[in-house]
């Protein structure tokens, strides 16, 4: 892997004048402990700021240098060349310890001892209890990840003293940090170490994920993510195999009878429903093995609440008294009712009744994030109808369908698109309006506004087509050309697909790469290769928006796969072959072209497991309906079947399908026994061995 050339730097003192000896400090910056890192504008090249501006910079990182002495942090200090901005690398090597052992982080006990995760204990370190971390040097037993999570903790706690705590986002805010000045170090050896020999290199397609060491390196979050990620590429291979080879057929059919039904389609429609229902099942097991290996079963239980919840003016406080200690302890709450007839005073003491039942607290604020959804959706469905009727259908004749389908599904993809670019700007604002209470209870909050919206963005104009334009003449009459609805829909899906997918290659990939491109045009126009200090090119990368979003591109390809695919039975294949690329990219982009992220925790995929739920349930009547309904493929069975027929025979298979999947549910689901038995294990050794070690200071005291 080829690295960018690194330039010749100063060690400078942001006052002092040294002589450049740029080896040496490139070696220093690369040195050192997992860190933390603030960046420091001291100058702009083109700033001619007055003497009291830089004079006023100086004081406020004097005052940032003191807190983060007083919190006996460790501080390296480095500036660039054109001395235009300050790095301090920050570490808490002094600190790990008793900083893990009073807030319980967990390490990795020895096999011998069971290889259970432990909260960590100076005396279980000395008896060399723990397994040495994977990513570190230094033989520690905390990984890089969680060394910089303890410095960053520490960072943003209250010093001694009683004063302000350093908070990095309103200092960035503020000017007084550099545009994304403050971020996690990546550490070189380990991240290379992840990037040569494994899967995301674009000459091995079959090699297994390191997602052991993605996990130590980048947190149990995204590597949960990129074990659904990989689950879902391993599903596809077999729809994607017989959807080829369904396509295959459609177009021998095509040339007999001038249009892409197939016997094989009956089939396929059997077998998409099935392999849908399938896929929850088996994730859920596997996402169970996960959860034990990584010891994540107890981590929203232990998970704790947002500062910003408890600070926020719609929170409220009362204490209560702790079912375990008996302790009057405080806490907070925000849900709220869907409905009620009164309303209470901010003490709960006076409640006054309404003449109109309405929501209150957080709900009343949910309400109106569905209102908004549902406005969306209900402009996108406008737009279908009236696409549908004054654009499309006028292109339209016996026969010749092709131009306006491709006009409509283009049309209206093209728009749901655009009203995703006024969600995804609005929504964050409506969630942070929510006031939730733990990080985890946020994000299923958003997934579920994301499914609401999405479900209808990308569905509907197939299923609009598929199944009302013969069926319900309310807007007129919008049949398809000859009642035969299921040409238009093959081309309409996958026109849809299609520009799902270019927009997010616009968006994740071409985008960033082309703004990427053209600031480094601007600030180095000759195009003359510059050797910077890793701290300075980890500060121009920008931070990691996390998964969320990649989380929904999956489980849109799982909706488009399960739902329609039976109508362009290309999709899965093509969608495997976007997911391989999409795998390698990504995991580029997490470990190379972003700031390493913060330290998140997950034990499952939230939200997303129900929606694929309900999109493999989804998933059965369309694709009964497909054949039974729009398609003529059930005609190379039964030629003379009537109407009344077809509804039978849609109704026989979507019971009889339904009844396969109560009975797959049976079969498959539960809980990962031998997962959950060999965690039980590790927790039952490591229990003794706390037990002996509590005796021994027992006996010593």
């Amino acid at each position: 892997m080829t690295r960018p050339r690194r330039a010749r730097y100063e060690k400078a003192d942001e006052d002092g004048d040294r002589e450049d000896d740029g080896s040496a400090a490139l070696n220093e910056a690369n040195q050192g402990p997992p860190a933390v890192c603030m960046v420091f504008r001291l100058r702009d090249n083109d700033d001619f700021a007055k003497e009291e501006q830089l004079e006023e910079m100086k004081i406020q990182r004097t005052k940032i240098r003191n807190k983060l002495k007083k919190l006996n942090l460790q501080v390296r200090e480095q500036a660039n060349k054109e001395k235009t901005l300050l790095f301090l690398k920050i570490d808490a090597q002094h600190r790990y310890r008793k900083e893990a052992e009073a807030r319980g982080i967990k390490v990795e006990l020895k096999q011998i001892h069971g290889g259970a995760m432990c909260p960590y204990r100076e005396d279980l370190e000395k008896d060399k209890c723990f397994q040495p971390a994977p990513d570190d040097q230094s033989e520690t037993v905390f990984s890089s990840l969680q060394q910089l999570e303890m410095t960053d903790y520490i960072i943003r706690s209250q010093p001694m003293d009683k004063s302000e705590p350093i908070k990095p986002e309103e200092l960035i805010h503020n000017q007084i940090l550099a545009p994304n000045g403050y971020f996690y170090m990546h550490e070189e050896i380990f991240r290379d170490r992840l990037l040569d020999p494994s899967i995301y290199r674009w000459c091995d397609w079959f090699s297994p994920q390191p997602l052991d060491q993605v996990r130590v390196y980048l947190g149990e979050k995204i590597a949960l993510f990129f074990t659904f990620k990989g689950f879902y590429i391993s599903m596809l291979w077999a729809p994607s195999i017989l959807g080829i080879l369904v396509f295959i057929h459609q177009l021998y059919t095509w040339e007999l009878t001038g249009h892409l039904d197939s016997p094989f389609q009956f089939q396929y429609a059997v077998f998409i429903p099935l392999w849908a229902s399938l896929f929850p099942l088996l994730w859920q097991r596997l996402e169970d093995r996960k959860k034990y290996e990584w010891d994540t079963v107890n981590f929203e239980d232990e998970e704790t609440e947002l500062v910003e919840f408890q600070q926020h003016d719609d929170t409220v406080k009362h204490t209560r008294k702790d079912q375990y200690t008996e302790e009057i302890v405080p806490y907070w709450f925000d849900d709220g009712k869907w409905l009620t007839m009164y309303e209470e005073s901010p003490d709960g003491l006076d409640r006054n009744k309404l003449w109109i039942p309405r929501p209150t607290g957080r709900c009343a604020r949910q309400a109106c994030t569905y209102l908004f959804i549902l406005g969306l959706d209900a402009l996108a469905v406008v737009f279908c109808i009236a696409m549908w009727k004054y654009l499309a259908l006028p292109m339209m004749a016996p026969g010749k369908t092709l131009a306006g389908s491709f006009v409509f599904g283009v049309s209206f993809a093209a728009v749901s698109e655009c009203l995703a670019i006024v969600f995804k700007l609005c929504i964050p604002r409506f969630i942070e309006w929510e006031n939730w209470q733990t990080a985890t209870d946020k994000e299923d909050a958003t997934i579920l506004r994301v499914c609401t919206f999405r479900v209808v963005q990308l569905y509907f104009a197939s299923a609009f087509i598929a199944f009302i334009a013969n069926r319900i003449q309310a807007f007129g009459d919008i049949k398809c050309p000859q009642w035969q609805c299921m040409p238009v829909v093959q081309v309409v899906f996958g026109c849809g697909f299609g520009v799902h997918c270019l927009f997010r290659l616009w968006a994740e990939f071409v985008w960033p790469w082309l703004y990427s491109w053209g600031i480094d045009r601007i600030n180095n126009p000759h195009g003359v290769q510059h050797r910077k200090l890793p701290m300075e090119e980890q500060r121009a990368m920008e931070p990691f928006p996390g998964v969320i979003n990649h989380y929904g591109a999956i489980v849109s390809q799982f909706g488009f796969v399960a739902l329609f695919s039976v109508a362009f039975p290309i999709v899965p294949l093509l969608s495997l072959l976007m997911s391989l690329a999409n795998l390698r990219i990504l995991a580029r982009h997490v470990l190379e072209t972003s700031q390493r992220p913060p330290y998140e925790c997950a034990a499952d995929i939230g939200n997303w497991q129900t929606f694929v739920n309900l999109l493999a349930t989804l998933s059965i009547i369309t694709n009964t309906c497909l054949v039974g309904l729009t398609s003529r493929s059930i005609y190379f069975f039964y030629p003379h079947m009537s109407m009344v027929g077809r509804v039978w025979f849609i109704a026989l298979m979507e019971h009889g399908l339904f009844i396969i999947k109560i009975l797959m549910d049976g079969i498959v689901n539960g809980e990962y026994a031998k997962g959950r038995d060999d965690w039980e294990i590790r927790e039952e050794k490591k229990q003794l061995l706390l037990d002996e070690k509590n005796k021994a200071y027992e006996h010593v005291r």
